[in-house]
């Protein structure tokens, strides 16, 4: 499959949440804001954040859930509070839950601040003044809303609104007592700034007015949330990149096609359902990989891979680098991952959950000689060891030099750096790795792959638009199917807008 890392141009910027869904952000200096709602189900880790759909339920509770607009799962999510606070029980000792993807988070007052400041001094109130507050127009969707009489607010000549690309939609919000209230009227949206045990701080977009006011909410109100995160001018790209093996039914190395001996070639499907597109190593000398790094690593390095392991109970190495006694290794010992040097000799970093496919990456940094290992894009052990080996010879799928240890498993996107990874990198690493989900259970894309007219299910009218994994858009159509016949065999991404509701999603597509 395609590795993508970030798509990100000055017009159409996508990431991913750790549910695999893929939203559009956009850049306002400092800062990098979600232009879509956040529409997950789950908190970081994977703990469910429940669906609740009784009126008296919702307003009894203490902890977090989310609901449709209506109970209607054609519009969009919305969440307590308790839920972005990532507060999952009511037990006061227990660690609270990540609402954000790694990466991200939810923004606070003072963020909601920085956003509106900037886009005033930027010339985005409604009249072109850099004083006073009249952002509501700039930062609203161009349908959607109750007509207004009132200049500069979001109901008053729709058709001018968004144009700071922020695109808040009027879905309404979830009273404390359970009701649905204010659809077509407010955009609202939580902040994690929480004033006491009852309140918390939210903003408030409302179809007749040309500012935009914040109030304190009850914690139990249902509203919208966006993500956001400290503008990242350094992305994960091939900066550093020596090796990438995509294991698209071959044992090719894409970035600087390094010679590889392999045996018996075997492929499988991958973590996202991709026919041929992981690799099988079955625990024996037949189906290991070698060769000679493009070149030596003698100071700071990371590599990451998907595994899927099928048998952990005896010694199982998935990686080497190096030569005997002092290469760096990653596998599985007594039912643990276990990183650094040499085997038996390297960390134990206590980690066992090998329930499906996931994501392991590994930093060293040669001046603390500290090895760190991250799951899933979250830190999960480090430990000091020295790595000094000399020889650029790496190894997939075995030991080197002991061949009875093979790994037994599956393996995909294998790649080697030269370099310390960053967090933020480490963290879209593994969020622009993950499937893309639909997030909506009753609305289908189909047939994907294709090789003419990809066609959404239901009468709704759609506008539907179709851009490359740079970003770039190539078409747009509108009703419920797009004709991609006319562009070459490759990935895409096509966006779906509601042109009723302003729910949009987007999705992965393969022409053929």
């Amino acid at each position: 499959m395609p590795f993508i890392i970030e798509i990100k141009n000055t017009k159409v910027n996508y990431s991913g949440d750790h549910e695999g869904n893929i939203f559009e952000w956009k850049n306002y200096e400092s800062q990098d804001w979600a232009v879509e709602n956040a529409s997950i189900e789950t908190y970081r880790d994977g703990t469910l954040i429940p669906q609740i759909t009784d009126a008296t339920e919702w307003s009894n509770l203490t902890t977090g859930a989310w609901c449709y607009i209506n109970n209607d799962s054609t519009k969009g999510k919305v969440y307590n509070w308790f839920a972005i606070a990532g507060i999952h029980d009511n037990d006061e000792t227990t660690p609270d839950k990540e609402f954000a993807p790694a990466g991200w988070r939810v923004p606070n007052d003072a963020d909601w601040t920085t956003l509106e400041n900037f886009l005033i001094t930027n010339g985005f109130n409604y009249d072109g003044s850099n004083t006073g507050e009249k952002l509501a127009k700039a930062m609203t969707s161009k349908t959607g809303w109750n007509n207004s009489s009132t200049v500069g607010a979001p109901g008053n000549d729709q058709e001018t609104n968004n144009s700071s690309g922020f695109n808040a939609f009027p879905l309404g919000l979830r009273q404390e007592y359970g009701a649905f209230n204010f659809i077509g009227r407010s955009a609202v949206f939580w902040t994690s700034t929480e004033i006491d045990s009852d309140f918390a701080l939210d903003r408030d977009i409302y179809y007749q007015k040309n500012y935009i006011d914040n109030y304190n909410a009850y914690k139990n109100l249902g509203l919208s949330v966006r993500f956001l995160r400290n503008n990242q001018t350094e992305l994960t790209d091939t900066n550093g990149l020596i090796m990438h093996f995509p294991f698209d039914g071959n044992t090719n190395e894409v970035i600087n096609s390094t010679p590889v001996n392999f045996r018996t070639e075997a492929y499988v499907e991958d973590r996202n359902g991709g026919v041929s597109k992981a690799y099988y190593c079955d625990g024996t000398k037949n189906t290991f990989i070698n060769g000679n790094m493009p070149e030596h690593l003698d100071k700071d390095y990371s590599y990451s891979v998907w595994i899927n392991p099928s048998e952990i109970s005896s010694k199982r190495w998935i990686l080497a680098f190096g030569e005997n006694g002092t290469a760096s290794h990653l596998g599985i010992v007594n039912g643990n991952l276990r990183i650094g040097t040499w085997g038996d000799n390297g960390l134990n970093s206590a980690f066992s959950d090998f329930n499906d496919w996931i994501h392991i990456l590994v930093t060293f940094n040669k001046n603390s000689n500290k090895h760190t290992l991250f799951v899933n894009g979250q830190q999960k052990y480090s430990g000091v060891k020295e790595s000094s080996f000399v020889s650029t010879y790496f190894q997939i799928g075995a030991q080197i030099d002991h061949l009875n240890e093979a790994f037994k498993g599956y393996i995909d996107d294998l790649m080697i750096w030269n370099r310390e990874l960053t967090d933020y990198e480490i963290a879209e690493l593994f969020n622009q790795t993950l499937s893309l989900k639909n997030p909506v259970s009753n609305f289908k894309i189909y047939p994907n792959p294709t090789n003419s007219v990809i066609k959404l299910k239901g009468n709704d009218d759609y506008l539907i638009e179709v851009f490359n994994l740079l970003g770039q858009k190539l078409s747009s159509s509108t009703g419920n199917s797009v004709n991609i016949s006319h562009l070459p065999n490759a990935t895409y991404l096509i966006k779906t807008t509601n042109k009723s509701t302003n729910h949009q999603l987007t999705h992965k597509i393969i022409k053929n």
